[in-house]
């Protein structure tokens, strides 16, 4: 499988560094963008796949208040329907931050942030969950998300471990988790994320995997 990269976009936004986290929908592309507190807000653009973004991104996430699961941070991750899944930021004190599962419900193209969070820790996700990609399956919806159960000193730091873990729910609001990981971790890696996950007559699964640096992962289920 081989992919052939057509450039790279990052927008002039003021105050605003990086462009990440690329979701797709109706024409728009949603990513998101860190402020010089290095707090993650979302941003969407026109964006045409054949010509690239068109127009001045426009805010529409931003961190919510003190407190909540996204006072230092929202990211952009996955839409199903009409429910804009995303990952909050807390930031920690042993370590260096927490992070949850909300969602926002998207109304004519703007979303708010209304509801949140819809994972987080528990007695299966014991430091962080993150990344959501919410498929349909059989009469139910399967989020495959990162979850994160230990730090560990890498290459000088104390970094999350976490691995790709999945949960079910009838109404895409309360989730039961399920216990292990999707993708074992080799032992040059540290982390497996952002799974990205379609039917074609086969479970496919793309993801990103880090060991001295992140790379593209590939996997395929039955």
């Amino acid at each position: 499988m081989k992919w052939r990269k057509l450039g790279n976009w990052l927008p002039q936004i003021p105050g605003f560094t990086h462009a990440a986290l690329p979701v797709y929908r109706h024409g728009w592309v949603y990513f998101t963008s860190r402020d010089h507190q290095n707090r993650s807000h979302v941003f969407r653009v026109v964006f045409d796949p054949k010509t690239g973004p068109r127009g001045e991104p426009v805010e529409v996430l931003r961190p919510g208040e003190a407190g909540s699961f996204c006072d230092a941070g929202v990211m952009s991750s996955w839409f199903h329907e009409n429910n804009f899944y995303v990952t909050g930021w807390n930031r920690g004190v042993d370590v260096r931050f927490r992070n949850s599962i909300g969602v926002a419900h998207c109304d004519d193209g703007e979303p708010l942030l209304a509801l949140g969070p819809v994972l987080d820790r528990s007695y299966l996700n014991l430091s962080l969950v993150a990344s959501p990609c919410v498929v349909v399956h059989g009469t139910n919806l399967r989020m495959y998300h990162v979850r994160c159960n230990r730090w560990k000193p890498v290459h000088g730091a104390l970094n999350p471990v976490y691995s790709i873990a999945r949960a079910d729910s009838k109404d895409g609001l309360n989730w039961t988790p399920a216990p292990g990981f999707c993708i074992p971790l080799r032992a040059e890696e540290h982390a497996i994320a952002r799974p990205c996950v379609i039917y074609d007559d086969v479970l496919q699964m793309w993801y990103s995997y880090r060991g001295k640096a992140y790379r593209i992962g590939y996997a395929e289920s039955a």
